[in-house]
């Protein structure tokens, strides 16, 4: 069985064929054929399957995890009205100067931690400063090169970069806000912007975290209020 010869073929199909053409295939006796003894070999394997429902398959699939399964805590229509505040608290009235301190003084903000999607090793601070300072940065923080991705990208060119925010991305910024203006909505302040860049970085494994698990009310998942405590040692 070879998974990349069949999706080369369905893209194909998709680039290059016509109306009827997979009629055409299936009209084909040795397709057919093919097709049978495959789905007669499932079926088969799936009579002889330990787990013999999909309440089966669930709790199979949740043993072999190792670590169980949980159940997830929602908020209410209330909890939404109430925003992000009762949950982890009121931002400081300095927002940037607080983003700072929680970013570069906190009990985790020098602890390395290595991103679950593309493998990038890297510390709250140092995402400060990538962002924030990154013309800078590198010296203040003794690093020779940015921490960058580790998994390999399908486009080299989609690989982060850094990106001085008042000459490469101020336009964008302000662009972005002309935007907003235009639709009626409220346009983002400078700390607003400063965050969803880290949030498009490895911050975002953080901020999740503290969402998830480092609620105020303590009422959350235990699982998440544990990887919060590990990932983020009770930084919200």
């Amino acid at each position: 069985e070879d998974v990349g010869m069949e999706l080369a073929l369905v893209k194909s199909l998709g680039e290059l064929g016509a109306a009827g053409m997979v009629s055409t295939l299936l009209s084909q006796r040795s397709v057919m054929d093919a097709i049978d003894a495959v789905l007669l070999e499932k079926a088969q394997e799936l009579q002889q399957a330990a787990a013999t429902s999909g309440e089966e398959l669930n709790s199979k699939f949740a043993t072999l995890g190792g670590g169980g399964t949980f159940v997830m805590t929602y908020g209410t229509v209330a909890d939404f009205s109430r925003g992000l505040e009762a949950l982890i608290g009121s931002p400081d009235a300095n927002l940037k100067e607080a983003m700072r301190k929680e970013h570069c003084e906190e009990g985790d903000s020098n602890t390395e931690w290595t991103t679950g999607n593309y493998g990038i090793e890297t510390t709250p601070k140092i995402e400060w400063f990538f962002v924030v300072s990154p013309e800078s940065g590198l010296a203040e923080l003794h690093l020779v090169q940015w921490p960058k991705e580790t998994v390999p990208l399908k486009d080299p060119t989609h690989a982060r970069t850094p990106q001085d925010l008042m000459d490469d991305l101020e336009l964008t910024w302000r662009d972005i806000n002309k935007q907003l203006k235009r639709r009626g909505g409220k346009q983002l302040l400078p700390e607003e912007f400063i965050g969803v860049r880290l949030y498009t970085g490895p911050m975002f494994e953080k901020y999740n975290a503290a969402n998830r698990g480092g609620s105020l009310r303590k009422d959350q998942a235990k699982p998440m209020i544990e990887k919060w405590t590990t990932l983020c040692k009770g930084n919200r």
